[in-house]
């Protein structure tokens, strides 16, 4: 009989190398002169088997549930995990032979979790139709990395194995510095695959996108470039992505402080038939659809089979990419997938610069022609795109910078709706995102959101900054003729002053009047009046032209006497307390408003906000408010141009 000790060594050593080589240790029932019998490789672990049921040896449980459970039932449960020393194990284990405590069931991976005792998950990156992406830390290597984790339900599918190994293997060749690389490949504790790929701190370019704000031209062509650099590496080891879209373009930041680009996720990626990387190994079912609706290629979208598909669907894809980058926006929108994808077959994408004035010819022809339907028509190869964009760039003729675009093309269908930054109410009628027709589109929807827009809410072939003009004058000249017929009157008590009944933009002009420090109390209501003596109604009414006058000394003298004849009357003790007050300063009267200049700067600041110059809209807007700073227009104006210019300068941020 063996002594406890050697026992657990050896099961230790049975443990370890089941952990270190997994695929070697599953089992397969076989069957031999009519009895079941179990195969463990080439030979069967005898030794091990007559020492499993020793009563001395407190972890037999470990090695008996080994070697007695079939292979099926480890990727059918969840995982066990210590909770001392969170390393990972089969379903059919009961205790950490590690540290000889209970182990308890996960069904994720979860932070803290070890992988085949050398992957510390940190956390979880994102989940798609094929696996779970985890943050993990390479404990012998002290190196940050990316686990792809493959689900439960496609590691149990025949030959998947096969194919994701076969993935492994060609994303280790793909060595190149605008892809992800693939270094390890594995299985989990409970037998579903894994690949360990490079781990690169940065930002989605979807991300960025949603703001709805294009992207300089130079910057767009720069990002572009290094994602066909990209696709020109994979292309040439007959590799094809089949899925580029902006969430598989990360945007890192370079030695240069630039964009450094990675491409992600050629696991969806094909073989080509003929490569020599993989022995007839196909990466991807027969029949299986791959790609996104919004950016699959015409090719795509007819259903073209995988093996018949070229590099040039990628270029198509990437070109919608950047048709994206230029305008903020898709070059096709549609209610449904099929229709989206109808819309990629059928129908023509709107020029570039129809969207956006600003964009050098040279540049629009050559996304255009990355959007071609018929591939022959694309560009052959991604090294001929590359190319083309590299002479764009170097091409000093060719203005890459953004400049100050005229405003909107008018009948031309743009995206009214704002970068998500917190939305500000319309100031009347001035500033407001309407939807617009799609015209020439498969259909409306779905499309991103483009720069904030400043329009008229109504009747766009007149501006609305007339009407409020005009309106301006009329409420001018309304109460200009009032106060004359006031001052007209020989009663001062006749007639109150009037209550403006609409706020105007603009205070109209008035006579000069001397200054006014503090308001008059309310003149007393008809039955006050009954109430009160003539003298009083006289007394009161000379206090209020004292305090009209900012003659505060007279006012209270007169208050006093009504509060002589009355001493309860309420209108004379709130003269006098007011007229008692501390004296404020004289404020000088405003100065007169040009109405022409006011009108005319609201106007520059909508058209600079229609066309995403939103500095020059700032201060368009700040001059207004210089003039009249009451002008609620411009308040608001500005309010939306700063946050846009915040919006827009994230996106620009130097790279």
């Amino acid at each position: 009989m063996h002594d406890a000790r050697q026992t657990a060594r050896l099961l230790n050593r049975l443990q370890r190398k089941h952990l270190e080589s997994p695929v070697s240790w599953r089992f397969q029932d076989s069957s031999q002169d009519g009895k079941s019998a179990r195969s463990f490789g080439k030979s069967p672990p005898t030794l091990a088997h007559q020492r499993v049921g020793h009563p001395a040896c407190a972890r037999s449980r470990l090695c008996y549930d080994l070697l007695a459970a079939p292979a099926a039932s480890r990727s059918e449960n969840p995982m066990k995990s210590c909770p001392v020393c969170q390393n990972l194990y089969p379903a059919n284990f009961t205790v950490c032979p590690k540290d000889g405590v209970t182990l308890r069931t996960v069904t994720e991976l979860t932070e803290g979790a070890v992988l085949r005792g050398k992957y510390q998950i940190l956390g979880k990156l994102g989940q798609g139709g094929m696996g779970i992406v985890y943050k993990a830390r390479h404990l012998h290597f002290d190196e940050l990395c990316a686990l792809k984790v493959v689900t439960s339900h496609l590691a149990e599918e025949a030959g998947f194995l096969q194919r994701f190994r076969a993935e492994a293997l060609v994303m280790r060749k793909l060595a190149h510095p605008n892809a992800v690389r693939v270094q390890d490949f594995d299985e989990t504790e409970d037998g579903r695959p894994f690949m360990v790929m490079e781990y690169v701190e940065g930002r989605s370019l979807d991300k960025l996108l949603a703001t709805g704000i294009p992207f300089p031209p130079r910057r767009a062509v720069r990002i572009t470039l290094q994602a066909a650099s990209a696709l020109g590496a994979a292309h040439a080891l007959g590799i094809i992505h089949r899925d580029i879209k902006p969430a598989n373009i990360l945007l890192a930041e370079g030695p240069d402080g630039g964009d450094l680009v990675k491409v992600l996720d050629f696991g969806v990626a094909k073989v080509k038939e003929g490569s020599t990387l993989v022995m007839g190994a196909s990466l991807t079912r027969t029949g299986f659809v791959v790609g996104t609706p919004e950016y699959m290629s015409p090719e795509q979208a007819r259903g073209v089979r995988g093996d018949e598909l070229d590099g040039r669907t990628d270029l198509y894809s990437l070109g919608v990419v950047l048709y994206e980058m230029l305008t903020g926006r898709l070059p096709f929108t549609a209610d449904t997938p099929v229709m989206m994808l109808m819309a990629h077959v059928q129908t023509e994408p709107l020029d570039p610069r129809q969207l956006r004035a600003d964009l050098p010819a040279p540049l629009t022809a050559l996304v255009l022609r990355t959007l071609e339907k018929d591939p022959d028509r694309r560009f052959p190869t991604a090294e001929a795109l590359r190319e083309a964009l590299e002479s764009l760039e170097q091409d000093r003729t060719v203005r890459l910078t953004p400049a100050p675009a005229p405003s909107a093309v008018r009948g031309v269908p743009t995206p009214r709706v704002p970068p998500r930054v917190p939305p500000a109410p319309p100031p009347e009628g001035r500033i407001s995102p309407p939807g617009a027709k799609q015209a020439a589109l498969a259909a409306p929807a779905m499309a991103r959101p483009a720069r904030p827009v400043f329009t008229p809410a109504e009747e766009p072939s007149r501006s609305p900054w007339m009407y409020v003009a005009i309106g301006t004058l009329v409420v001018a000249g309304a109460a200009g003729g009032f106060l004359w017929y006031r001052s007209s009157q020989p009663s001062p008590a006749s007639t109150e002053a009037p209550t403006p009944a609409v706020e105007t933009s603009a205070p109209a002009q008035q006579p000069a009047a001397p200054p006014v420090t503090e308001s008059a109390p309310p003149a007393p209501t008809e039955t006050q009046q009954r109430g009160e003596s003539e003298e009083v109604r006289r007394l009161l009414e000379y206090g209020r032209d004292a305090m009209r006058r900012g003659d505060r000394e007279s006012a209270a003298g007169f208050f006093r006497g009504v509060l002589a004849l009355d001493p309860e009357n309420r209108l004379a003790r709130e003269g006098l307390r007011r007229a008692q007050r501390p004296p404020e300063p004289v404020r000088p009267a405003a100065p007169k408003i040009d109405e022409a200049a006011v009108l005319r700067l609201m106007q520059d600041g909508k058209q600079a906000m229609d066309s995403g110059r939103y500095e020059e809209a700032i201060r368009n807007f700040q001059a207004v408010l210089d003039l009249d700073p009451n002008h609620p227009g411009a308040q608001r104006g500005l309010a939306l141009a700063r946050r846009a210019l915040a919006a827009e300068q994230e996106v620009l941020r130097p790279r």
